[in-house]
């Protein structure tokens, strides 16, 4: 869902049904896979840049949604160009989010110097084109994400982006530092698919 102006963008979100895996499934937050309770306030990341690029409107998209597990309160790594936030809001025991209220706001102009997709490509096993291709497979459509998607799932993995983005927004990976960084995405995939299967969580 998006909109050309917060004010519309949170008059469209007010009441709206939940995203959901299933019919019978419980809500989950995008960054630990937790299931979120009915009537809890959770927190929603937004912004007017959708990577996936199956929506050119230039409009605000609610693409992160997190759970009082992560209580996410602030934008880790603002991206320059790009208008993102962080509201806050309720999940109601009708299973619909309401009562909206931006906790942080990074304006266009603000923020870092760099490409999200850039870095998903430096830095990930599959390119971007090729995660969304696999999401489109098995979701049916690709997947609209801002470019706190791939700091979250590069933070996920173990590796800090600012490990790997300098202040001018270039990605600076020597040897060392890839080997490095490989080998905590190796752990923490490990430790995750582990997780997962013991938890009987979908992966």
């Amino acid at each position: 869902m998006n909109s050309n102006s917060l004010e519309d963008f949170l008059d469209a979100i007010e009441g709206l049904q939940a995203p959901n895996y299933g019919t019978n499934e419980a809500l989950r937050c995008d960054y630990c896979n937790e299931p979120i309770n009915p009537n809890t306030e959770v927190t929603v990341y937004v912004s007017n840049w959708d990577l996936s690029g199956i929506d050119e409107s230039s409009g605000f998209g609610l693409q992160r949604l997190y759970g009082q597990c992560c209580n996410r309160r602030r934008i880790k790594f603002p991206c320059h160009g790009c208008t993102e936030m962080i509201l806050e809001g309720m999940y109601t025991r009708q299973k619909t989010l309401k009562n909206w209220e931006p906790l942080h706001i990074s304006p266009s102009d603000d923020g870092e110097m760099w490409d999200p997709i850039e870095v998903h490509n430096e830095v990930m096993p599959a390119s971007y084109e090729e995660h969304q291709s696999l999401h489109t497979a098995m979701k049916g459509q690709p997947q609209q994400q801002g470019p706190e998607d791939i700091v979250d799932h590069l933070h996920h993995l173990g590796v800090d982006i600012r490990e790997i983005v300098n202040k001018d927004g270039e990605i600076v990976i020597d040897a060392e530092k890839e080997k490095e960084i490989k080998q905590k995405m190796d752990k923490r995939a490990e430790e995750l698919m582990e997780k997962y299967k013991d938890e009987g969580l979908p992966i």
